[in-house]
């Protein structure tokens, strides 16, 4: 899928009172003014001079648009911003966190995030494959435990698919 898919299926942001006023004002500005070659920023100034000037009775389409565009955007996004629902007995994944990341954040406590990683990665790429074998066999007893641990909670929630179909409808 590429970058520009995803991005025109986001929804474009809630636009306020003064948004949809600004709108109008620079359309009418261009039917009346279509020769006058004012900057944007002037037009906006006037714009906003012309919003203050306003009062409540000529506001009243604007605001009646920006809350009819706030409550289509509640609604669009309802669907799209709900959490999964996690169950709380479900196991935890298997943990692959090498036991140098404390060690390392200890000793450099200016780096961030995507800093630890590089710098771990160069290290990991310099180790014997004597050294990787003793995480290998860390990363490979955390994955049978896991794989444990998720036979057993499938046999549970097998018995009691049910109630987490019930709990789900209740959220």
């Amino acid at each position: 899928m590429s970058s520009t898919s995803r991005i025109s299926r986001k929804p474009k942001g809630v636009r306020n009172n003064f948004a949809f006023f600004v709108h109008d004002y620079f359309e009418q500005h261009r039917k009346e003014h279509s020769g006058d070659k004012l900057s944007q920023q002037e037009i906006i100034r006037k714009c906003g001079e012309a919003w203050k000037s306003m009062d409540e009775q000529q506001k009243k389409p604007y605001n009646e648009l920006g809350a009819a565009d706030r409550s289509e955007m509640a609604s669009t996004l309802d669907g799209q911003r709900r959490k999964k629902w996690k169950d709380p007995n479900a196991p935890e994944t298997s943990q692959l966190v090498p036991l140098e990341i404390p060690k390392f954040k200890q000793e450099n406590p200016g780096l961030d995030a995507v800093e630890i990683s590089n710098q771990l990665g160069k290290r990991w790429k310099e180790k014997s494959a004597s050294d990787k074998q003793v995480y290998r066999v860390l990363a490979d007893r955390d994955k049978a435990r896991y794989n444990r641990e998720l036979e057993v909670y499938k046999q549970r929630s097998s018995v009691s698919a049910p109630d987490v179909v019930n709990q789900e409808k209740e959220d």
